[in-house]
């Protein structure tokens, strides 16, 4: 292949992945918008008296690929990822997902706002209360009361031993991980970098992203080991992440997850590996080989998708605070604001003239 070949698809291949993280940005941004109107909606029904507007318990059965279903009608979690996050996780997900298996990865935590409160009540703060690192006592059976029958990915990754004994005879675990340390902290340095600013800036004005800045703060704190994390406020920039520590963070959970989970009930695997390791492992019949298997969540992935979202977000904020700071200012001035803004400008130009003439 030529040099000139290799750079197309390289250059296509960054153009697919800044779609794609453009349009998860976009559908994050969606949700926030339907969250917030769902809410409104609650707050208008409460003040007149109205009854609940109805359940917002999701049960998740939904985008689920049934010709090679692994049969999910378990009242339990079936199968647990148990790899730190930035390696494969997002992209196993999509796989269990396409299998048969309604899977929660913890990038679309916040949609389900009861498995969310439940973290942050159980785990994230006690921990930030007290600015100590710890595990808390979490349910993960309000996960699998939602349709759930798999997770990946932190938080739920550090709790192999819990789960295990949790569910004994039912559960599978699957390790993933990167092909270096190295190049796993380096991804996951930038995630923490990307996510841990979006969610400070937003952290004050919406509750479910105060909600995830705290489980940011847990979260590095747990693996840098570093407890001071959990004192910075939020909206205040996080400590980078060191290196050495994280690095032995990573590896001594691999570790211990070979050392705890049986072999027979363990999937050591990289997602370059593709769709066989995994159907072997979860007994599926008709694996789709011949489909390709999920890549995404890339580095430039991950960047495009948060400058979507806060883009989209403060677009959002705009068009809500205008016309309301737009009414309020005619209600106590007699004044539109923009028509105001105007002759200001207008009476500042003109007197910018007068002194230059002077």
């Amino acid at each position: 292949m030529s040099n000139d070949d290799g750079s197309s698809q390289q250059n296509s291949r960054a153009i697919e992945e800044l779609l794609a993280g453009t349009k998860t940005g976009i559908l994050h941004i969606s949700w926030y918008a339907s969250w917030l109107f769902d809410r409104s909606k609650r707050g208008i029904s409460r003040a007149l008296g109205i009854d609940d507007v109805g359940n917002n318990k999701r049960n998740y059965r939904g985008n689920l690929d049934n010709t090679n279903m692994i049969d999910s009608t378990s009242e339990v979690l079936q199968v647990v990822g148990v790899g730190y996050g930035r390696t494969g996780t997002y992209s196993l997900g999509l796989a269990l997902n396409q299998l048969g298996l309604p899977t929660l990865h913890t990038q679309h935590l916040y949609e389900t706002p009861e498995i969310l409160d439940m973290w942050t009540e159980q785990v994230f703060n006690p921990a930030i209360e007290k600015h100590e690192i710890s595990m808390g006592k979490p349910d993960f059976d309000v996960i699998a009361s939602h349709g759930y029958r798999a997770t990946v990915d932190l938080p739920m990754a550090l709790y192999f031993e819990q789960i295990y004994e949790r569910y004994p005879e039912d559960c599978k675990f699957i390790l993933t991980t990167r092909d270096t340390s190295e190049e796993w902290f380096n991804s996951f340095r930038l995630l923490a970098t990307s996510i841990s600013h979006t969610t400070n800036m937003a952290g004050h004005l919406v509750s479910y992203m105060y909600q995830l800045a705290s489980y940011w703060r847990w979260l590095l704190a747990t693996v840098d080991q570093n407890s001071d994390i959990l004192s910075v406020p939020i909206g205040m920039p996080l400590p980078p992440l060191d290196k050495r520590r994280a690095i032995e963070s990573y590896e001594e959970h691999n570790r211990r997850v070979r050392e705890v989970i049986p072999a027979d009930r363990l999937l050591e695997y990289n997602v370059k590996q593709g769709w066989q390791p995994l159907c072997d492992f979860l007994e599926v019949e008709n694996c789709p080989i011949e489909r390709p298997f999920p890549k995404t969540n890339s580095a430039l992935s991950i960047k495009a998708q948060t400058v979507t979202a806060m883009v989209a977000y403060f677009t959002i904020l705009i068009c809500i605070t205008v016309p309301i700071a737009n009414y309020a200012f005619e209600k106590v001035t007699g004044q539109k604001l923009m028509s105001w803004i105007k002759t200001k400008v207008k009476s500042y130009k003109q007197y910018s003239i007068r002194k230059k003439k002077r």
